[in-house]
């Protein structure tokens, strides 16, 4: 997925025969750009994100604990494809500094 600013990238990883989403990649091209992570997953808490992580220019990974899975989803526009979990949510804010 690219994200506002050219050149922003954030990569999700998973195994493709169960998949287990392993980890997850980004990439701030620009200097003086900083994006702001926060991930949910709603069977921990509604209020506090598990993930809260602010990193500026460079390239990145977090591997990601436990057995989150991506799921098959069948949308009739393109059909099916993957997409993260129900219980998961996130918000990405890049801002200049």
């Amino acid at each position: 997925m690219t994200i506002g600013v050219p050149g922003v990238e954030v990569m999700i990883w998973y195994n493709d025969v169960n998949l287990r989403i392993g980890a997850v990649e980004w990439v701030i091209p620009e200097p003086g750009v900083v994006c702001r992570a926060q991930i949910w997953d709603s069977n921990v808490s509604e209020t506090e994100p598990v993930i809260d992580r602010t990193e500026g220019q460079g390239n990145g990974a977090i591997n990601i604990p436990g057995n989150y899975r991506m799921v098959i989803v069948d949308d009739p526009d393109v059909g099916p494809g993957l997409s993260l979990p129900p219980n998961i949510t996130y918000s990405f804010r890049i801002r200049t500094v």
